[in-house]
C-alpha cells in the first residue's frame, strides 16, 4: 500500500502519538507499515517523539482540499 493510502487512513482527530499501535488501529496491521513512522518523521508530519506537527494537521486529507493525495 502506498503512502498517501496510509495517509489517508487518518480521520478525524489526530493521535496524540502516531504509534505502531495507532497504525493498527486504523487498518494497517502488518509490521511492513512500521516504517512508515520514520517516514512521517523525516517528512515533519511527526515529531521526534511521534507526535503531530502542524505540517500533520495542515495537511490532513479533510483540511486543505486533499493536498497531501496531490503529491
Amino acid at each position: 500500500m502506498a503512502l498517501a493510502n496510509v495517509y489517508t487512513q487518518v480521520h478525524g482527530q489526530a493521535p496524540s502519538k502516531f504509534t505502531q499501535q495507532h497504525l493498527k488501529d486504523i487498518g494497517f496491521a502488518s509490521t511492513n507499515y512500521r516504517a512508515f513512522i520514520p517516514i512521517f518523521k523525516a517528512l515533519g508530519f511527526l515529531s521526534s517523539e511521534g507526535a503531530p506537527t502542524s505540517r500533520y494537521h495542515e495537511w490532513m486529507p479533510h483540511n486543505q482540499g486533499g493536498k497531501w493525495v496531490r503529491l
